[in-house]
C-alpha cells in the first residue's frame, strides 16, 4: 500500500510500532509530529 502511494502521490509517511497491533491508535494518535506533518500538507504541493 506504501509503495503505490509513493508511485502515484509520492508524499508519505509510514512508522511501524513494533510489537503493535491493532488496536495501534493511541500509539499513532499520541505522536506530536503526526499532527506536525498533518499541519504541513498543503493541496497541490509536494511537502518532504
Amino acid at each position: 500500500m506504501v509503495d503505490a502511494f509513493i508511485t502515484t502521490a509520492g508524499n508519505v509517511r509510514f512508522t511501524i510500532y513494533p510489537g503493535v497491533e491493532h488496536p495501534s491508535s493511541t500509539r499513532r494518535y499520541d505522536n506530536p509530529e503526526r499532527y506536525k506533518w498533518f499541519l504541513a500538507q498543503k493541496r497541490g504541493v509536494k511537502n518532504p
